[in-house]
């Protein structure tokens, strides 16, 4: 026990200066925790006091956490967990460049798939921007301060242990956090209006389009009401991020119930957004590559599901952890990662279409259209009445399939018009070949 206590003594000497300013760094070891050490080292796990026992000993560092936790306030326990682990050489943990590096390259792979969305639109169908295309971009308004906002949370201490932190860094990082919340929610939501939106605008069939508005709709409630709830999770608001201390009077709803509630129903709801258009792509007749192609953009959309059920997993001790900076790391930069990624995949239709001008034997139409085949317009769609009938299930329905798969960005209206009037045209082009016939059997 000596040997333990002459430790703790001559590591308070040489403790980091940046703890020297900072009431985590006082030097004598808190009063509160003497008892524990006391209590702890007096048990039947490491006879004699052995340095090397008491710093391996599972039961002897639970008995010790548990009475600091009972006995201290939190300043006062960080500062013993800090001054005893380091007293018994214990590594520092930091996953905070991790942080940095998951927001640095989600955000450029997501910007990038955004400009290529964007330049698909003016340059190659030359259409103008439409509402899905406005929620992209709000999406990436919000996503470059929900980036700006995990560099500062590595920063501030978010990737490490809570107990190596001076007091104001915990305070800063659960300020920052508390921000994040909302732009993660903001995010998520866009991301979700945007497709909703360009669903509306390619599928005519007017069954779906009504259950494409309540899911619009029940989205925009579901981000509001979230918003919201992480707004007012705490009386006062400023207890979200002073109360960790226990000297500021205050009280907050059950944040384990509120972040499970939430991140449930965003899982819930990425999955029917995605497998919303599914039941028609199902009915599409098409090539191999093609519906690999399919397969491939769902997977990505699948994927951002999966993510979103981890990231779930990850925030299950959300509100009874007692290492904040460190339990919060990984949920954290999994928000990242899924709204980067749910922003590509948004973004996938346009990139096609993008890359089917750059490699069309690649990514090009399953068709070529041909003097010999009129009812094919440019690029394989099916362009007249008949055409779309092919497939199963009614033409509008087809039609906009078709549009789906084959990155038409033009709206459905404009489409139908189009294979409208050239079904018109081939058919006053018939009556003019029939009208020499009809008068020449006339005149005989």
């Amino acid at each position: 026990m000596k040997v333990v206590w002459a430790m703790l003594a001559t590591i308070a000497v040489f403790l980091s200066p940046v703890y020297a300013t900072d009431p985590l760094a006082d030097l004598a070891f808190p009063t509160c925790a003497s008892p524990c050490l006391d209590v702890s080292l007096q048990l039947p796990f490491c006879p004699d006091g052995d340095e090397a026992c008491v710093c391996n000993s599972a039961a002897f560092a639970r008995k010790f956490e548990a009475c600091l936790e009972a006995s201290c306030m939190p300043r006062d326990h960080f500062t013993s967990t800090n001054m005893t682990l380091t007293a018994c050489g214990a590594e520092v943990r930091n996953k905070s460049p991790t942080i940095v590096w998951v927001a640095a390259i989600g955000a450029v792979l997501a910007y990038s798939a955004t400009a290529l969305r964007l330049y698909t639109r003016y340059y190659i169908n030359e259409d103008g921007l439409r509402w899905d295309d406005w929620s992209s971009i709000a999406t990436g308004v919000f996503l470059a301060p929900l980036t700006a906002g995990a560099v500062l949370l590595a920063k501030s201490g978010v990737g490490k242990d809570v107990w190596t932190l001076p007091a104001s860094d915990i305070t800063q990082a659960l300020w920052i956090f508390y921000v994040q919340e909302h732009l993660y929610v903001i995010c998520a939501v866009l991301v979700k209006l945007s497709l909703l939106l360009f669903y509306l605008r390619i599928f005519p069939d007017a069954g779906f389009r009504r259950i494409v508005w309540v899911s619009l709709i029940f989205t925009i409630l579901f981000g509001l009401s979230a918003i919201f709830a992480f707004g007012f999770q705490c009386t006062p608001i400023d207890h979200t991020w002073n109360g960790w201390d226990g000297e500021h009077p205050g009280t907050c709803v059950n944040m384990n119930v509120l972040v499970l509630t939430g991140a449930s129903l965003n899982v819930l709801l990425d999955f029917w957004v995605i497998v919303l258009p599914v039941p028609g792509i199902m009915r599409l007749q098409s090539s191999v590559r093609m519906r690999l192609q399919i397969v491939t953009m769902f997977c990505t959309g699948f994927f951002i599901t999966g993510v979103s059920i981890y990231r779930t997993v990850m925030l299950t001790n959300f509100a009874t952890t007692r290492n904040p900076t460190w339990d919060y790391c990984d949920g954290g930069y999994w928000s990242i990662i899924e709204v980067d990624v749910s922003i590509i995949c948004n973004c996938m239709p346009a990139i096609r279409k993008f890359l089917g001008q750059l490699i069309p034997k690649v990514f090009g139409t399953t068709h070529k259209a041909t003097t010999d085949d009129p009812s094919r317009g440019a690029g394989g769609c099916l362009r007249t009445a008949r055409g779309f009938q092919s497939f199963k299930g009614s033409g509008a329905e087809a039609e906009s399939i078709v549009q789906l798969i084959a990155i038409e960005s033009r709206s459905p209206g404009i489409q139908l018009e189009e294979a409208r009037e050239e079904a018109r045209e081939e058919a006053r082009a018939e009556s003019r070949e029939r009208e020499p016939s009809a008068r020449s059997s006339v005149v005989h």
